[in-house]
């Protein structure tokens, strides 16, 4: 019983964290690099960027070199700014 129980409660935490948004404001170069299409090099430009000027919209996340529209696309569901939006 203590199996299931553990099995159950190891699912749910994965489901959350699989369902949880990013921080552009916060997330570490581990949590931005899970992004579609966002590898070390973008991560470390997404933490540059956000040390000069904080998002305040998830549309800025465009501004970073090497993210365009299509990124933006592709995981503007999966992103927020802690501006009420997370």
């Amino acid at each position: 019983m203590k199996k299931i129980f553990f099995a159950i409660l190891m699912l749910l935490m994965v489901f959350t964290l699989a369902f949880a948004k990013v921080n552009l404001n916060t997330a570490s170069k581990k949590e931005l690099s899970s992004l579609e299409y966002i590898g070390d090099a973008k991560a470390e430009a997404i933490i540059e960027y956000r040390e000069k000027k904080p998002f305040e919209n998830i549309k800025e996340f465009m501004k970073v070199d090497g993210v365009g529209q299509r990124v933006f696309e592709m995981n503007k569901d999966n992103l927020c700014t802690g501006n009420d939006d997370c």
